[in-house]
């Protein structure tokens, strides 16, 4: 566990990363014992083509995508057109808004996310009801609502930890708020 970021990180020996097709990692878990699997794949905004092919590859096989956006910058056309393509591939999609202990005005960039997912999908509208529109174009704006509808979640694993410090010490108020 301790060279874990040496196989399976961008933070990695370059030579080794390149070498790697995937990592299993098992946790004593009740929900992992009951067969369920949650697959990290390589991030998307502003990746290699390569990585891309294996995220998508991937879908074709989950129950759902869990889509990860950090709350310190805002979510990227890149992304938004991945997802796009990722509705081809899956049903059910849901946004974690990470690190929002980092970002003190996260629910600025929940909105803003929030704007930016709905402006690419009133878009794609918009190329749908032209006249001259395909039968792609109809489909696209039909499935990236499923995006548009989608929760986002927002989420922090320091401020998780800290809840955990303080349930364990007792004191279960202190760690609900949290």
């Amino acid at each position: 566990p301790s060279e874990l970021k040496e196989y399976a990180s961008m933070a990695g020996e370059a030579g080794r990363a390149n070498r790697v097709a995937a990592v299993d990692i098992g946790l004593p878990n009740e929900l992992l014992e009951r067969g369920i699997a949650l697959v990290d794949t390589p991030g998307v905004g502003g990746m290699a083509r390569g990585h891309k092919d294996v995220t998508l590859a991937t879908l074709n096989l989950a129950d759902a995508l869990i889509f990860t956006i950090s709350a310190q910058e805002p979510v990227l056309r890149s992304e938004l057109e991945f997802l796009l393509e990722a509705t081809e591939r899956i049903g059910t999609i849901i946004f974690v808004l990470t690190k929002i202990d980092i970002n003190s005005d996260w629910p600025a960039m929940l909105e803003e996310n929030t704007a930016k997912i709905r402006e690419f999908g009133r878009q794609l509208e918009e190329k749908a009801d032209r006249p001259d529109a395909t039968d792609e174009e109809h489909a696209a704006a039909e499935r990236f609502q499923r995006v548009v509808d989608a929760p986002i979640l927002p989420v922090s694993a320091r401020i998780f930890e800290k809840s955990l410090v303080r349930r364990n010490a007792g004191r279960i108020e202190q760690a609900d708020e949290l």
